[in-house]
This record gives structure tokens, C-alpha cells and sequence, in this order.
């Protein structure tokens, strides 16, 4: 009945240590520029998608997903001219999260549709792990329609803190250790 018990609230105790989890994080993410999307170049007259540089703090609870625009985004449509064709993409930069910097990949993530008004489509990427954090780039359900000139956007991520697998594991053989010398008593 001892060991049952015992158990049982070294258990709750690693599920609270787990959940109660919480940790700063800094984040910054370099720039992007594509160039030459889409026409064909008269007077160097292109569509162009820049991603400006971003930075910033916040404070993750575990298991909570916190999403935080990364990038702002600026899309300038030239002449529409080459109308029907699409121009897929992959538009990367770098992001540091707590110091350790990785490439931050929108895998397939944009297309660029010429018609009479350019559209501009941004795909969900693949995730980047930062140890216990993971750092998703997120897309949009709709497309940046421009019918020429400038428009601004921006493009978001969403932050993950999950428990650290070495601090579950180190519980879990606690826990083993627990029990066995529960049993040898018992």
C-alpha cells in the first residue's frame, strides 16, 4: 500500500515539475528579398517580396503556443504582364532563438500568380527545433492580391515549449529507483 502511494505522488510531483515549466525566450530573424517574380522586365519593372527584420522577447508556458509576427513583408507589383503564370518560390532567412541561429525555411512556401492582379500566396513551413522550443513559420488561408504598387503584410510563427525528453527521462528513472527500493523494504 506504501509503495502505491509513494508512487503515485512522485508521479505528481515529476507532472507538476513538468507542467509547471516555463521559459524566456529571445528572438530575432534576418531579411529576405526576391527579386524578378513573375514579368518579364520591361525597364527592370519586376514584382518584388521583401521580408524585413525582427526581434523580440516573450515568455513561453509549456505546451501553450504563443504565434508572433517575425517578419513584416512588403509586395510591389511592376507591370502585369505575363498573365496565367505562376512563379513557386521558397523564401528563407535566418532566426536566432536564445543565441543558436538556424535557417528559418518556408518550404514551398510562396507562389506568385500573375493575372491582373498578382496574388501572393504564403505556405505553413516545416518546423525548427531549439532544443525544448519549436518554431513553426506559418502561412495565410488567403492569398496578397495587388493590383500594382505596394502593399505590406506580415509573416507569423508559432513558439512551442515542450518538456526537455532528458527531464522526463531522468523522473522516470528516479521513479524506477523509487520503486525498487520500496520493494526491497516491503
Amino acid at each position: 500500500m506504501k509503495r502505491r502511494v509513494v508512487m503515485c505522488a512522485a508521479a505528481v510531483l515529476l507532472l507538476a515539475a513538468v507542467s509547471a515549466q516555463a521559459d524566456m525566450v529571445d528572438w530575432a530573424t534576418g531579411g529576405a528579398k526576391l527579386i524578378k517574380l513573375g514579368n518579364t522586365g520591361y525597364d527592370n519593372d519586376w514584382d518584388i517580396v521583401t521580408l524585413t527584420p525582427a526581434s523580440g522577447s516573450l515568455t513561453l508556458e509549456l505546451w501553450t503556443p504563443q504565434e508572433v509576427v517575425v517578419n513584416s513583408l512588403t509586395f510591389e507589383v511592376g507591370i502585369n504582364a505575363d498573365y496565367g503564370w505562376t512563379d513557386p518560390d521558397v523564401l528563407t532567412r535566418d532566426i536566432t532563438v536564445n543565441g543558436v541561429t538556424k535557417l528559418l525555411s518556408l518550404s514551398n512556401p510562396m507562389d506568385v500568380v500573375i493575372s491582373s492582379s498578382d496574388t501572393l500566396h504564403v505556405y505553413e513551413g516545416l518546423p525548427v527545433i531549439f532544443g525544448n522550443i519549436i518554431v513553426t513559420p506559418l502561412g495565410w488561408t488567403t492569398g496578397l492580391v495587388n493590383g500594382g504598387g505596394t502593399m505590406t503584410s506580415s509573416v507569423s510563427a508559432r513558439f512551442v515549449l515542450v518538456p526537455v525528453p532528458a527531464a522526463v527521462l531522468l523522473g522516470m528513472l528516479g521513479l524506477s529507483v523509487a520503486g525498487l527500493k520500496l520493494r526491497k523494504f516491503a
